[in-house]
């Protein structure tokens, strides 16, 4: 490993934790089939990819025809700085088992995985987090310990998802336990769309306040549309009853006037 001279980052530790969050929801990391380290960062959103290319300072960014950007890094000297930094900050599992087998490869010290921080978190969130008009901020992974990890730390709570297309787990923080924290991973993420979006989901109405009048109106829907297919039934009823009623008297009326059909109906055989 001497021999490369690596490309030095230029980080703060508070950029390192974004960028290795946002790393393990949104990028990977690996050895080429020819044996070369690479590094890459996916995203839909340019701005962010931008940002992180600006950020470590390598890689090319592409784009696919789908509109997903990928910056990718290669080789070892441009490889390596950030394999350290990952060496720092990694969380999940998976990322750790992957970064280590790169590290044993050219044989260095394997990397321990290390509790979630605001600012990972924040990455991570950027990344791979949502929110909704619950309100609540949540992280969907097929890793559970990972969101175990941000469970312990943040609090909240992990939930199995069992679909005909995913199996995987959610983390899910609610109402107002979530704000405080969905605050603190505004100041360090860098996705502020995906962080206004999320506020706007817990200063304005909640779900169950937006469609509460959209629920009372069906109610009174549902019971007018009850209450017709009531009277319609009732009016079926009636109208049998009003048949039955006339023949009724039609009959007493015949058997009247030809008292002996009604003395042949009655008679024994």
């Amino acid at each position: 490993m001497n021999q490369h001279e690596f490309v030095p980052l230029e980080m703060s530790s508070t950029e390192e934790r974004w960028l290795i969050g946002f790393a393990e929801g949104d990028g990977s990391i690996g050895v080429h089939a020819r044996g070369l380290p690479f590094i890459a960062f996916g995203q839909k959103d340019c701005s962010i990819i931008n940002y992180i290319h600006q950020l470590i300072k390598r890689g090319t960014i592409s784009k696919d025809k789908y509109d997903f950007y990928r910056l990718t890094v290669n080789g070892i000297n441009d490889c390596f700085p950030l394999v350290e930094t990952y060496s720092k900050q990694v969380v999940s599992t998976h990322t750790s088992e992957r970064l280590n087998k790169l590290l044993e490869l050219y044989e260095l010290p394997q990397a321990e995985r290390h509790l979630p921080t605001i600012e990972w978190l924040a990455g991570f969130f950027d990344a791979e987090g949502s929110s909704s008009s619950i309100p609540d901020i949540n992280i969907g992974q097929k890793e559970l310990q990972v969101l175990e990890d941000i469970k312990n730390v943040f609090g909240g709570k992990v939930f199995p998802i069992h679909t005909n297309n995913y199996d995987g787990y959610v983390w899910k923080l609610y109402n107002s336990t979530a704000l405080p924290l969905l605050k603190q991973i505004s100041v360090y993420s860098h996705n502020p769309t995906k962080v206004a979006t999320a506020l706007q989901h817990f200063n304005g109405p909640s779900y169950r306040e937006t469609h509460k009048n959209e629920k009372r109106e069906y109610d009174a829907q549902n019971h007018v549309g009850q209450q017709k297919s009531y009277l319609k039934n009732r009016v079926k009823i009636l109208e049998r009853k009003h048949e039955q009623t006339v023949k009724n008297r039609e009959a007493r009326k015949y058997f009247k006037e030809h008292p002996e059909e009604e003395a042949k109906l009655h008679a024994k055989p």
